[in-house]
């Protein structure tokens, strides 16, 4: 099971482990939504690499 992270312009979260990127964002979502900035770019790691995330309507 991959390892997630998720790195914001001021911090890095870790998510822990999740079968696919979709479960550890939403995991994100509802459990750290006070440490994810509103207007910033978000990045989630995946592996070694990083991968840009386009937040979309209104986060809870």
């Amino acid at each position: 099971m991959p390892h997630y992270r998720l790195h914001t312009p001021d911090q890095t979260i870790d998510l822990g482990d999740f079968d696919n990127a979709q479960e550890a964002l939403e995991s994100a979502v509802s459990s750290q939504s006070e440490k994810i900035p509103v207007d910033g770019s978000l990045e989630l790691q995946i592996g070694d690499d990083w991968h840009a995330v386009d937040i979309e309507g209104d986060m809870p």
